[in-house]
């Protein structure tokens, strides 16, 4: 309890005001494996099983309207290919669990952690060769069909310099995002300007 009020209490500690947590997916990560809401192709969801759920709770206790961005690390290996629309389903599954379970908004989501987006540039709803480009049109349509239209897709979570194909393909982003900090180079910050 005492490290969330280091993290969010207000004028205590760091204030924090965006918690960007784990969409888990049984894999091994970093520094452990955060559980799934749906382990197979057939286990009914559930949306208790993770400390994520914790963690919000406690940070929505000190901040109530914070804003929480999800991210996966890894996957269930049900799901094959990352790169496909059932993959954008099992995310969007996550936030409206979030949702209708807990009551937390996920204002943002991005697609894979440490990840390079659209890695031909090309491929929106299968036009071109399938990539994270693909994934980011099924991944709204997949949030849009579950009535999570205020929930904004993150670009990328991997090098800054790889966001201009993103923009070139008209992705239906809402936050620009990088793995690391640092300002935009200055071509990709005049493409997120004009966004």
């Amino acid at each position: 309890s005492q490290i969330m009020d280091y993290l969010f209490a207000e004028n205590f500690g760091a204030g924090l005001t965006i918690a960007k947590v784990e969409v888990g997916g049984d894999a091994q990560q970093t520094d452990g494996t955060t559980a799934s809401h749906k382990h197979s192709r057939l286990d009914t969801p559930n949306f208790n099983r993770s400390h994520i759920w914790w963690a919000m709770a406690e940070a929505k206790k000190r901040v109530p309207n914070v804003l929480f961005y999800g991210l996966a690390w890894g996957f269930p290996g049900y799901l094959g290919t990352f790169y496909s629309p059932e993959l954008a389903k099992y995310l969007a599954s996550w936030v409206k669990g979030a949702h209708d379970v807990h009551g937390f908004d996920v204002s943002a989501l991005g697609l894979w952690n440490e990840r390079q987006p659209c890695e031909d540039g090309k491929g929106p709803h299968g036009n071109g060769t399938a990539g994270n480009c693909s994934l980011i049109f099924w991944l709204r349509d997949a949030l849009d069909a579950q009535g999570l239209q205020q929930t904004r897709i993150v670009g990328n979570d991997g090098k800054v310099t790889a966001l201009e194909p993103l923009f070139e393909t008209g992705a239906p982003l809402g936050v620009v995002g990088t793995h690391g900090a640092g300002p935009l180079p200055a071509t990709q910050q005049a493409l997120a300007d004009a966004r």
